[in-house]
């Protein structure tokens, strides 16, 4: 489905993901059980980015995967040049590992957090390294446990947790 204007306008709204209709073509990279939450992972490594998705999917989530701009072969991120993303327009939840000297990385978190505010981001992150970039992980769900498989699956799941629970995020 086209990101028309109107459909932006509508996603920025308090509650606004939830008004539109779901009928968005996932991408062909979407991985695990049927029906299952959607995790995409934000990941410039790509070890990293296939362990992520591997303990995901064991633990029941779809997952696709975005090396980040420039790193895909298909130059910048759409989102970040105003357009709209199949993936993350899918996406139940985004999850990436701050990196704070990754200005591509960054500057796709907050395109999405513009292009829909109610997708819920979660980014795993030392607690040090968050207190000091708070404008790095500002509106997301930030995760300061361990970078490991189970760290990585716990970071989903209160992301998802936020983001269902009633009130503001």
């Amino acid at each position: 489905m086209d990101d028309t204007p109107l459909r932006r306008v509508i996603r920025r709204l308090p509650g606004g993901r939830r008004l539109l209709p779901h009928h968005v073509e996932p991408p062909v990279a979407w991985q695990g059980p049927p029906g299952a939450p959607k995790v995409l992972i934000e990941e410039y490594d790509s070890a990293l980015r296939e362990a992520m998705a591997a303990a995901l999917e064991s633990a029941g989530y779809q997952t696709a995967a975005c090396p980040g701009p420039g790193r895909h072969g298909e130059g910048s991120c759409p989102v970040v040049e105003g357009g709209g993303c199949r993936a993350v327009d899918a996406a139940d939840v985004v999850i990436h590992v701050l990196a704070s000297h990754d200005h591509g990385i960054n500057e796709v978190r907050k395109a999405i957090q513009h292009h829909d505010p109610d997708l819920s981001i979660a980014v795993m992150a030392p607690a040090a390294a968050a207190a000091r970039h708070p404008d790095l992980v500002d509106g997301t769900h930030v995760w300061t446990g361990p970078l490991s498989s189970q760290g990585v699956v716990n970071a989903v799941d209160e992301a998802l947790a936020a983001a269902q629970a009633p009130g503001p995020r």
